[in-house]
């Protein structure tokens, strides 16, 4: 059960970060355009 959930946890936060990240591009393109990058690197790497 706990591979399951997590495996269902794991593949709904990738869904909703993808919908969250078009959403976000939709309505601030230029500003995220200019800041992701940045927070990926903050995410990835400081994490």
């Amino acid at each position: 059960m706990v591979s399951i959930s997590k495996i269902a946890y794991n593949f709904f936060f990738i869904y909703w970060a993808k919908v969250g990240i078009l959403v976000f591009f939709a309505k601030e393109k230029t500003f995220y355009f200019l800041e992701f990058p940045k927070y990926l690197k903050i995410k990835y790497f400081y994490n």
